[in-house]
């Protein structure tokens, strides 16, 4: 039931979090203080998350299995604190080197699913409309489709942007996979997991955590 909790609803319960944990979390300077916590790349509402990641500042050195363990036991059921760790100095925070997203997508059993990723991944160009807060507008998504394949029957799995530099939904991928289908796409029957984040790593990827 987690998944259907907003971005911002979910920064405020994490701010609640800290308050009833009693960990020495830092608040900004200013006329509006508030605790410097960052959520690395937000979640769609509706989709589950497996490997979320935050960056917090405390101000006292805390061990990070107390950390976890202060955190988790005032959260609510479906949201889990897997680890913490400090860190390293110079080392970015975690939303500056998003770059990619893995996702796992259940849309139910369809003849030709596998036909369908096929055609997506030999095409060149896939012009689709995008819509952000400034408004729509026509790009070309595929070259931020950096992977899609089938994982099991009716289930798929692909790779996509992420980040500041260039970010793309999977419910985009997803409307041109049915449209290849010939189906109707209607993204609220679709059950979509974010399995991790990534970062560059020389010509490749590799997890970010």
């Amino acid at each position: 039931m987690m998944k259907y909790i907003g971005h911002i609803d979910l920064m405020k319960l994490f701010h609640k979090l800290f308050r009833m944990s009693g960990l020495p979390i830092v608040f900004s300077q200013g006329f509006n203080p508030h605790q410097i916590f960052t959520i690395a790349h937000p979640l769609s509402l509706g989709m589950e998350g497996q490997s979320e990641l935050a960056d917090f500042r405390l101000s006292a050195e805390v061990d990070a299995a107390e950390i976890v363990d202060a955190l988790n036991s005032c959260a609510p059921v479906g949201l889990c604190v897997s680890r913490a760790r400090t860190l390293v100095k110079g080392e970015k925070n975690c939303a500056a080197l998003v770059a990619a997203a893995d996702y796992r997508v259940c849309c139910g059993a369809h003849a030709g699913l596998s036909v369908a990723v096929l055609a997506i991944l030999s095409r060149d160009e896939i012009v689709t409309v995008k819509r952000t807060k400034s408004g729509a507008s026509q790009s070309d998504i595929r070259k931020d489709i950096i992977g899609l394949t089938e994982h099991g029957p009716g289930t798929l799995d692909m790779r996509i942007s992420a980040g500041s530099a260039a970010n793309l939904k999977p419910q985009l991928v997803m409307s041109e996979v049915f449209r290849e289908l010939g189906a109707q796409y209607d993204e609220n029957t679709l059950n979509y997991t974010r399995i991790q984040l990534l970062r560059r790593q020389g010509d490749g990827f590799e997890r970010l955590d």
